[in-house]
């Protein structure tokens, strides 16, 4: 399968899907996430991030658009610092996950069709 490429100038295609599984995997996925309390959209942030940490790029946008339908605006626009990133748990460890980074993955995923190796077997 293949799909048509995010824009050159797009932060998104500047992303490696191996970076984007290693920032994934970095999610301590808590017991009542303090992430996804204090965002404004009630987007599931832990399940996302999961799929995209197993490589399940479709699941991860459908899980962010079902949530949100402005789900890539509103992941292009977010001040994420102020609302999940500042409340995510692993900043306690060594930095807060990149949680608008990964979302602006899942909803390009599924604007620009960016497929990778995996989803291509």
């Amino acid at each position: 399968m293949t799909g048509i490429s995010a824009p050159q100038n797009s932060s998104v295609a500047s992303r490696s899907g191996s970076w984007i599984r290693d920032e994934a995997a970095r999610c301590l996925d808590c017991y009542d996430p303090p992430c996804q309390r204090a965002c404004p959209a009630a987007i599931p942030i832990p399940a996302f991030i999961r799929a995209i940490g197993t490589g399940n790029w479709r699941y991860a946008a459908e899980l962010v658009r079902n949530a949100n339908p402005m789900a890539a605006v509103c992941g292009a626009i977010c001040p994420a610092e102020v609302f999940c990133q500042s409340k995510c748990t692993r900043a306690q460890i060594d930095s807060p996950l990149r949680i608008r980074e990964l979302h602006a993955w899942a909803t390009a995923f599924e604007r620009y069709g960016i497929y990778t190796e995996h989803e291509e077997e």
